[in-house]
């Protein structure tokens, strides 16, 4: 659920009560809609999201192979080499002061 907040910061799940949240949390999977996709995100972004919210966790992507994580078309651009010898360049920049906010 949490990747789901952060997608589109909001909640997966409404309802006018706790009773009725909780029904929608029972009965329906949490799922970013096409319509739903933000600004400058990517098909392969909106499908790996998705595959990351399936309820059953068996049936989330990586659950019986990690390594097939790598190989989805929203990471095709990703240097995994560069990320595991420690070489990879931050592509933001500032984040500086906003790790000082945490220690």
């Amino acid at each position: 659920m949490e990747r789901y907040i952060l997608f589109l910061t909001k909640r997966p799940y409404t309802g006018s009560s706790r009773k009725e949240i909780r029904d929608n949390i029972i009965n329906k999977q949490a799922k970013i809609h096409q319509s739903e996709l933000p600004i400058g995100w990517s098909e392969h972004a909106l499908d790996f999201v998705n595959k990351t919210l399936m309820r059953k966790p068996s049936l989330r992507i990586g659950a019986d192979k990690p390594g097939i994580l790598k190989k989805h078309a929203w990471f095709s651009d990703f240097d995994w080499e560069k990320l595991e010898n420690k070489t990879m360049k931050s592509p933001f920049e500032g984040f500086e002061g906003l790790v000082s906010i945490f220690l």
